[in-house]
């Protein structure tokens, strides 16, 4: 193959590396101007409470998937991402947490990516930078992902079964994380007795018996780059073995000639 031809083909390549990436996650994107859009929390109908469903099941794939996966494809992430990993998993886990509203998940990720770039010394200015980019991101994040997730881990029930729910559900949250503090789920159930307020209560006991309450998953987006850019390397390698073996036999038809 004709060094030109090569050329055309890998950049060729490289465009669809970065087009494919685009058309994954464009479907989670909002463009409005860059600014939050404020998404309704999950409802019932008449005569019923949202409530967390039991058991818990919080998954977190990190930083990579903010923004419907674009920071997985930005080329933002970098080994400093690892010091953010707590901040985008209690995200994930709050977007999951029955009740909690979006923009306020959102600013709890802006309140500790921060909080972490101030504990980086020299390299803080790096790291704001790419908080920055973080918060982008999930400010052009459409409503569909977190109304899905929150109706995946939300369920109806009467609103007069709604107080017992709560409270079996936190007798059930200390049993699996802190046995010995089964004892505080009375008290608390009756102090977050509203969707909102116990929405609260769960995100600062996610937060308190980290990493335990969240399982890490891989990114959905990310797998799906890996194998296109895995698909994207084999066609690479199998162009540069033909056009080394055009070069051989090219060679070798010389030397033919010489001969002669």
């Amino acid at each position: 193959m004709a060094a030109p031809l090569r050329s055309i083909f890998e950049c060729c390549a490289l465009s669809f590396l970065i087009w494919a990436p685009t058309v994954l996650v464009a479907a989670n994107f909002d463009f409005n101007g860059g600014q939050p859009k404020f998404c309704k929390p999950y409802t019932c109908g008449k005569g019923l409470t949202p409530v967390q469903k039991w058991p818990l099941s919080f998954e977190s794939s990190g930083c990579s998937s903010l923004g419907g996966g674009m920071i997985a494809t930005s080329g933002a992430t970098d080994g400093s991402n690892d010091i953010h990993e707590r901040c985008c998993d209690q995200r994930a886990a709050c977007l999951q947490t029955c009740g909690s509203v979006k923009t306020a998940c959102d600013e709890e990720l802006k309140k500790c990516v921060e909080k972490n770039c101030s504990e980086k010394g020299d390299d803080e200015e790096k790291c704001n930078q790419r908080a920055s980019i973080f918060s982008i991101m999930v400010s052009l994040e459409n409503c569909q992902p977190y109304s899905a997730v929150q109706h995946s881990h939300c369920e109806c029930v009467p609103a007069e079964d709604a107080p017992a729910k709560r409270e079996d559900l936190l007798h059930k949250f200390y049993e699996t994380f802190s046995p010995d503090s089964v004892g505080k789920a009375k008290d608390l159930s009756k102090k977050a007795d509203t969707t909102r307020k116990m929405a609260n209560l769960m995100g600062k006991l996610v937060q308190k018996y980290y990493p335990d309450t969240i399982q890490k998953v891989k990114d959905p987006n990310a797998e799906r780059m890996e194998q296109l850019m895995r698909e994207s390397q084999k066609a690479t390698n199998t162009v540069v073995e033909e056009e080394d073996v055009e070069a051989d036999e090219d060679d070798a038809e010389e030397e033919e000639v010489q001969e002669l």
